[in-house]
């Protein structure tokens, strides 16, 4: 066992929790959510720990620890920022949809450092032609456009893949893609490339 915290008590504490996590004694979302996000942002070793599992291939406790990652980031995106680097790094490796999900939703909140943005967005695009659930493409999509504002032939391939897979994705897929088409188009007019 990697020791996450140098105090004994708080590591039996920690690794209880993340024994919850596991076994599944967790309604993460539910009434206990508010609870495990402050457990994970007033606990440094908790959250780590967490994100150990989040990036492991132990399933379903790393859908788990994902879900409970994404949701307290969302509220404490301070957390996230010395994070990003291993959410790119692990990004294409992933196999699991849960994860995916999760990863990607995360990183659409993030400016994604230049280091990581080729293979992070060569994985949206894989992901977008892979049959992957909407709730999986649609963070990709985001991403994608995200990066596109600097680099406007992402926005055009993008559109292509959209107006591609219009009439095969769901409802989600089109919701989102209904969205960025617009806003595509607007970012041209705004770069002059009516």
């Amino acid at each position: 066992m990697t020791k996450v915290g140098s105090n004994t008590s708080e590591m039996e504490s920690v690794e209880e929790m993340i024994e919850m996590l596991r076994g599944g004694f967790v309604n993460i979302g539910g009434n206990q959510s508010g609870f495990w996000h402050e457990a994970l942002h007033s606990n440094p070793a908790l959250f780590n720990r967490c994100l150990e599992v989040a990036f492991s291939d132990e399933h379903p406790a790393a859908w788990r620890a994902c879900y409970l990652i994404d949701n307290t980031t969302e509220k404490y995106p301070e957390l996230l920022k010395p994070q990003i680097g291993k959410f790119c790094e692990r990004l294409p490796s992933l196999e699991n949809s849960s994860q995916k999900r999760h990863f990607a939703r995360i990183l659409t909140r993030v400016l994604i450092p230049e280091k990581w943005l080729g293979i992070v967005i060569n994985t949206c695009f894989d992901w977008l032609y892979s049959p992957e659930p909407p709730a999986v493409k649609v963070h990709c999509m985001q991403i994608i456009f995200q990066a596109g504002k600097k680099e406007p032939d992402l926005l055009q391939e993008l559109k292509a893949i959209i107006e591609e897979q219009w009439d095969t994705e769901g409802k989600g897929f089109r919701s989102r893609g209904r969205k960025l088409l617009a806003a595509i188009d607007a970012q041209r007019k705004m770069d002059g490339n009516l």
